[in-house]
């Protein structure tokens, strides 16, 4: 499953991955080659970016021929993937209380905070812990 990266060099990281799977003998010197190309090119024009990949990644007649095809099918493929910013936690930690009153805090802040009482959360603070602590013994 290929995952859609957040920056476009992320996922050109992970297309030399995919070629690397697909037989490419592609070093890291290649892979920081065409990261650099970026600044050189219109990488928004999809024939020019697929070019510069090109010339860059493909050593052989046969890595040639096939690498239009694979730029293609992993580039679509990119677009129906999940993005990576989903959350996959099963079970994610979450402390009780701490939701309700940040957002009782939130709710009386935008009605302008009509009353005067201050709202105290409890929270943890590693600096007022240290101020505390008697380092005497």
């Amino acid at each position: 499953m290929i995952l859609r990266q957040t920056s476009l060099s992320k996922n050109i990281v992970q297309f030399c991955r995919f070629l690397r799977h697909k037989g490419y003998a592609l070093s890291a010197e290649e892979e920081a080659t065409a990261l650099q190309s970026l600044q050189y090119i219109d990488y928004s024009d999809q024939t020019v970016f697929s070019l510069a990949l090109k010339s860059i990644l493909c050593k052989s007649p046969n890595e040639l021929h096939d690498f239009d095809y694979l730029f293609k099918a992993y580039w679509e493929e990119l677009e129906k993937a999940i993005d990576s910013k989903i959350n996959t936690e099963i079970n994610p930690i979450k402390i009780p209380g701490s939701e309700e009153a940040a957002f009782k805090s939130l709710k009386s802040w935008l009605n302008g905070n009509r009353n005067n009482e201050k709202e105290e959360t409890a929270s943890y603070s590693v600096g007022e812990n240290l101020s505390q602590k008697d380092f005497s013994a």
